[in-house]
């Protein structure tokens, strides 16, 4: 078995982040209507809702189960969806959930149309090192190019703006008719881009 390795210090952030909250536009609980949950991971749990606006919008919503998991604190996955900023290949975050009735956290996320499918499985205790794809599963060489291109994009994008999202996998892209998305900052950390050499080895372990 090859020998695995990972780098993660979210936790361990010398930056501001929590000045991050005030760059997001916030969204209060009362405004939104929770339909049915769609997913849910180690940090937590996606729902589809309305919220109660003019155009009835529908979005995602992520609450945060605020909890230490494998991937380190939900809050730290959640400063990175923050600070990722807006890019065509990422789920864009639309704002900061307020007022939670349990005082929960949260962001309210676009909600990713149903044409659009998780390129893999996460792994297995059988597969371990490798995600796993659905049999028969094959892609022309024009739309392996295109989600190639637009996770290469993505991943550009991020580092610009010093964060690694530490989980690049299949079983984290969601692929469509146009293009692809990189989702789920579980696993990212963020990291000063003042310190060139140390942010080099950091994008290319990446």
């Amino acid at each position: 078995m090859p020998q695995l390795s990972w780098l993660a210090f979210a936790s361990n952030m010398d930056r501001g982040v929590s000045q991050m909250d005030d760059d997001l536009t916030g969204v209060s609980w009362g405004d939104l209507t929770v339909m049915e949950q769609l997913g849910e991971g180690a940090s937590g749990i996606i729902s589809k809702a309305h919220r109660q606006n003019t155009a009835q919008q529908e979005v995602a919503v992520k609450l945060f189960k605020g909890e230490l998991t494998t991937d380190g604190l939900p809050t730290d996955e959640m400063y990175a969806c923050m600070a990722a900023g807006v890019h065509p290949n990422l789920v864009q975050v639309l704002g900061r959930i307020d007022s939670h009735p349990e005082q929960k956290r949260g962001l309210m996320l676009e909600l990713i149309p149903s044409t659009f499918k998780t390129l893999a499985s996460p792994p297995s205790l059988d597969t371990f090192t490798r995600d796993i794809y659905q049999p028969g599963t094959s892609f022309s060489r024009s739309k392996l190019a295109q989600i190639a291109s637009g996770i290469a994009a993505a991943a550009a994008h991020l580092h610009s703006r010093g964060i690694m999202h530490g989980d690049l996998y299949a079983h984290n892209i969601l692929v469509g008719p146009d293009k692809a998305l990189l989702s789920d900052f579980g696993a990212a950390t963020l990291y000063a881009k003042d310190y060139s050499d140390d942010a080099a080895t950091i994008e290319r372990l990446e």
